[in-house]
């Protein structure tokens, strides 16, 4: 997101939007574009490392084994 912002780029691209988790069944309904939207706007900083703990989680639950 920082390059985004830094470039002053027009937006974000998710390529499998449909991934998300948007039934809400592994916390928060659409965390990844809720993060994306957010960082976007500034609410939200992607450095931190409890955002990229939080997105980690998330990825780790979402694996099809």
């Amino acid at each position: 997101m920082a390059y985004i912002k830094k470039n002053r780029l027009g937006g974000a691209m998710v390529w499998a939007a449909d991934l998300d988790d948007f039934e809400g069944l592994y916390g928060e309904k659409w965390p990844l574009l809720s993060t994306v939207k957010n960082s976007l706007l500034g609410t939200v900083s992607l450095t931190s490392a409890h955002d990229k703990n939080i997105i980690l989680n998330y990825m780790n639950k979402c694996r099809i084994s």
